[in-house]
């Protein structure tokens, strides 16, 4: 039941909708959170953040401020707030009521109680809470939250039928509550249930990730409900943490419950990288590698520096910075960015140009330096680093070898890190000048299947470009002259409109295919190709390069996929240039095919020489074996062929004879007075209950033949290649 399409329709349909309002949720309460952090701020702060159990949470600035007098008493989670100005409080609500008849500059007493059960009272001045404060605990957390939130409606919107799409969607939106609503957790404690609910579906948003993206897993792909145990697991830890949240008979049981929780969501992290290390490392898809390779780098980006805050912490004891939060948002971006699948992130570009601009700069700095020092030595202090002569002077000179030192180091760069990078390129440029001279689709698709061969060298080549007369995608011919395979692809098979949604690489070589590809997986193991690589256009891929594997046994890697991108975008330009010509050749021969007709029936008046005419004519543009012009005699009541072309020979012992009732496709065509097209002309026959006349003709239509209101006869061609179609587009022309 799990495998049937409408079931896992209908499980998607489903998912989406989940996830959907708890995304809604989530927006819903981030509003929620201003106008919350609003009401707070207008209160005088009492020095310390509390808990919603009233225990004091010992969170504070890294510095001495009189506005956080308690938490400079050193008040932690060891002691529990009983009373404001002998008034008790149970809730923050509570101390809000107390708080807004005070104002800042006023005294207050404030009773706590610590574990111990011992009672003590201290008295404070009140003070607005601190703006650089509110930078930190509430627009810094607010704004990363923020950005989690719109990246999380971004790939939803997006990939939402996908489970990747979906679980990063889930995870995105935790994360975005769990640091946007950390300031409700600190002060109103409106939100503090679904904060911690947040917090854990970020952990089974990580679980499920880890199973579905980059690729996912075998054993997952016919067990969906296995990605389903993180939200599962994070589902019973919220419930457990939500009786304690609010228990002041127990001020500390809530601790225990949220440790709980973020021990999952770390353990659920660990098992993200631990599976994008594995498919880093073992992946037999350069995709799945170089996409998995992406997102760990955004990781070391995003957390390495809060890694590094915490070793130095252990050496070095100090406040957490919230600018860092900041980083994190490129954990998110990047990773949105891969699930898109838009274009491989090409981290190599973005080293070597860092690698170049950061010599440009040690080698202008270290100039300037040397220069200063030398005439130093010869002037002495008449010449200063910060002379605006010596400056201005640099700068001069800088500009005018910017471009040539740039090239001379980028160059050198290349030559000693990036050698292949630089092969690719020259390879690229000399396939341009080939497409210049390259006259038709022939010379185009030899040029890139000699380029491809050269510098890949893979088992099969396969160039399939798309056909508008037949609508499908052909195989181009090889060398020797013949297709390189003779299976087919319609305009609207699943291959296509996988290539034209994802327009990137499709990689299959050892791996289960998508799920919107099982239809195709038959013809896709016919063919032995392994990666896909695209020609993009607007309304539909131009055609694609199906590659086996490499002669050597090597893996395809990223810079393989990134020079096939680069030749298939080259050849795309290269071909609609000259398929537009084409196709304008082929509408103005149509147009003369058309006239010469007009033309003949008005000048010749032998009717079987007008028949003739019919037939060369039609020949021409349409691909035809057998070609019928079907006559009704309405006095008589019968059907007889006024012409009749058998597999390219005209039979006129069949013609002017009547013909048995309720045979053939074109009877059909006259009583119904409208055009009928088919692939398969047998199994039409039998559909509409009619004797076939034709054995061996698959391709097959007919259009009626009117005077006035009145159909008065047929006229229909037939293929027996098996290779051929026939479009809606032809089917217009013939009753044209």
């Amino acid at each position: 039941m799990l495998q049937t399409p409408r079931f896992r329709h209908v499980l998607s349909q489903a998912l989406q909708a989940i996830v959907l309002l708890y995304q809604g949720v989530i927006g819903i309460a981030f509003i929620a959170v201003v106008f919350f952090a609003a009401n707070w701020l207008r209160t005088p702060f009492i020095g310390a953040f509390v808990e919603q159990t009233m225990l004091f949470n010992g969170v504070g600035p890294g510095r001495e401020d009189d506005a956080w007098v308690l938490y400079n008493k050193g008040l932690t989670l060891r002691h529990q707030l009983l009373e404001l100005d002998g008034q008790p409080v149970r809730s923050a609500a509570d101390m809000q009521a107390i708080l807004r008849e005070r104002f800042p500059g006023e005294n207050l007493s404030v009773t706590y109680r610590d574990l111990d059960g011992e009672t003590h009272s201290e008295q404070v001045t009140l003070h607005i809470f601190p703006p650089q404060d509110r930078v930190s605990y509430l627009y810094i957390p607010y704004l990363v939250g923020l950005a989690y939130l719109v990246i999380s409606v971004w790939i939803f919107g997006m990939r939402r039928t996908e489970s990747a799409g979906r679980a990063f969607a889930l995870f995105a939106s935790s994360m975005a509550f769990g640091a946007g609503g950390l300031f409700d957790v600190y002060t109103t404690h409106r939100l503090t249930p679904l904060w911690t609910l947040a917090v854990a579906v970020a952990g089974g948003g990580l679980f499920d990730l880890a199973l579905s993206f980059p690729q996912e897993a075998r054993w997952v792909t016919n067990r969906p409900y296995l990605r389903w145990i993180g939200y599962v697991i994070a589902i019973i830890l919220a419930g457990n943490a939500a009786p304690r949240l609010y228990d002041l008979a127990h001020p500390t049981a809530y601790i225990a419950a949220w440790r709980n929780i973020y021990n999952f969501t770390s353990a659920c992290f660990i098992f993200l990288v631990g599976m994008l290390v594995f498919r880093r490392v073992r992946s037999p898809s350069p995709i799945v590698r170089q996409q998995a390779r992406v997102i760990l780098w955004s990781i070391i980006l995003a957390f390495g520096p809060i890694v590094g805050w915490m070793l130095l912490t252990a050496v070095l004891p100090g406040n957490f910075p919230p600018i860092l939060l900041l980083l994190t948002i490129f954990f998110p971006l990047v990773t949105g960015y891969t699930i898109l699948r838009q274009r491989l992130l090409q981290t190599d570009y973005l080293v070597r140009q860092g690698m170049i601009y950061a010599a440009l700069s040690l080698l202008t700095i270290g100039g300037y330096a040397l220069l200063v020092s030398g005439l130093s030595l010869i002037f002495g202090s008449a010449i200063q680093a910060s002379n605006p002569l010596l400056i201005g002077t640099m700068v001069f000179f800088l500009a005018l070898a910017l471009n040539p030192l740039r090239n001379r180091v980028q160059q050198t760069i290349d030559a000693l890190f990036f050698r292949g990078q630089r092969a690719y390129a020259e390879h690229l440029q000399t396939f341009t000048r080939e497409l210049t001279a390259a006259p038709d689709l022939t010379a185009i698709t030899q040029a890139l299947r000699q380029r491809v061969g050269s510098t890949l060298a893979p088992e099969r080549i396969h160039i399939y470009l798309y056909d508008p007369l037949s609508e499908q995608y052909v195989a181009t011919l090889e060398e020797d002259g013949h297709p390189s395979s003779d299976i087919r692809f319609g305009a609207q098979s699943a291959l296509a409109q996988h290539l034209h949604r994802e327009r990137h690489p499709l990689y299959l070589g050892g791996m289960e295919p998508p799920p919107d590809l099982e239809a195709e997986r038959t013809r896709l193991t016919l063919l032995g190709a392994h990666l896909f690589v695209p020609m993009p256009a607007k309304e539909r891929p131009l055609g694609w390069i199906a590659l086996g594997p490499r002669l050597s046994g090597q893996p395809y890697t990223h810079q393989d996929l990134l020079f096939l991108e680069n030749l298939c975008d080259q050849a795309a330009v290269a071909i609609e240039r000259v398929q537009t010509l084409a196709d304008m050749e082929r509408r103005v021969q149509e147009m003369n095919v058309l006239m010469r007709i007009a033309q003949g029936v008005n000048i010749t008046l032998a009717f079987d020489d007008i028949l003739e005419l019919i037939y060369a004519q039609t020949s021409q543009i349409i691909p035809t074996t057998d070609f019928h012009i079907t006559l009704y005699n309405k006095d008589a009541g019968y059907f007889y062929y006024a012409f009749y072309l058998e597999n390219n020979e005209r039979l006129r012992t069949r013609e002017d004879t009547p013909l048995p009732s309720l045979t053939g496709l074109s009877q059909v065509v006259i009583r119904t007075g409208r055009p009928l097209l088919t692939q398969d002309y047998t199994h039409e026959c039998q559909n509409r209950g009619v004797a076939p006349v034709l054995s061996g003709v698959y391709a097959w239509m007919g259009v009626p033949l009117n005077a006035g209101a009145e159909t008065i006869g047929s006229l229909s061609v037939g293929n027996r290649d098996a290779g051929v179609t026939y479009t809606r587009a032809q089917l217009n022309l013939l009753q044209a």
